[in-house]
């Protein structure tokens, strides 16, 4: 586990009034059911909602550990900015990460 998985992991599920954070095991459990093909470099990925980024990065660790994107982009930093760039996105829509 990294650093910032621990400290994700920390975070209450419950920041304010209304505002709920999404776990890093349900964030995982979502991923892993997603079908295999979406784990491509062509497929986007919008988290609506997203308050502390948990879900995004847990597809980004997805993407990253790909065979497909391995294949297609084999240094992980070419393989990071197409990720970053072209395949992520998120919208918070209450300020919460800006």
């Amino acid at each position: 586990m990294t650093a910032l998985e621990s400290l994700m992991g920390m975070m209450p599920n419950k920041v304010g009034e209304n505002v709920f954070v999404t776990p890093v095991s349900s964030a995982k459990d979502k991923i892993e059911s997603l079908p295999k093909y979406v784990w491509n470099s062509k497929t986007k990925f919008l988290d609506p909602a997203c308050k502390n980024g948990i879900v995004l990065y847990e597809v980004y660790k997805t993407l990253m550990e790909t065979e497909a994107l391995i294949e297609e982009f084999p240094e992980d930093k070419d393989r990071h900015n197409h990720i970053l760039k072209n395949q992520l996105y998120g919208v918070a829509m209450d300020g919460m990460c800006q």
